[in-house]
């Protein structure tokens, strides 16, 4: 896919279907400028509560593929949850805690 194809492409940002936001934010992670990929690492972020299990390591990929600009939204969601009781079994705090220290070592 080429950059100019994002331009018609990214509308789907603002869907709420979570499998919809992971296949745009791989899209996204190839050929979107840093303001959509911060975007799309925003969304995915934003939905990671309630993602169904089988969107977990295609998410993760996806987050990975969007850095550095995926970083600052982990980091603000870490925030977030760090400022509530931690949960037992919270998936997304792994996930993101996974992620923080793998884009951290990143070259």
């Amino acid at each position: 896919m080429e950059r100019t194809s994002w331009a018609a492409l990214r509308v789907i940002l603002h869907e709420h279907d979570p499998e919809l936001l992971v296949r745009i934010a791989q899209i996204a992670s190839a050929v979107a400028d840093s303001a959509g990929r911060f975007t799309a690492a925003t969304k995915l972020v934003d939905i990671l509560a309630g993602m169904s299990w089988y969107l977990v390591k295609d998410t993760e990929m996806a987050l990975a593929a969007l850095a550095p600009e995926s970083l600052l939204p982990i980091e603000a969601e870490l925030r977030r949850r760090s400022s509530h009781p931690l949960r037992a079994g919270d998936e997304a705090l792994r996930l993101l805690l996974r992620l923080e220290g793998h884009l951290r070592r990143r070259p």
